[in-house]
């Protein structure tokens, strides 16, 4: 029983530091900045188009 517990633990660990799940949490950090960038100049592009 405990060594199931143990392999399925390890399981899980392995699953949440797998390469594929770090690399979309690293995206995901870079593309949040990058957006919101992104559509603050939109915003200032558009906002300066229509007050001319």
């Amino acid at each position: 029983m405990t060594r199931k517990k143990l392999d399925l633990s390890l399981m899980e660990l392995s699953d949440i530091f797998s390469p594929v799940r770090l690399l979309g949490a690293v995206a995901r950090q870079w593309v949040k900045p990058l957006s919101a960038s992104l559509r603050q100049w939109v915003e200032n592009f558009i906002k300066g188009r229509s007050s001319r």
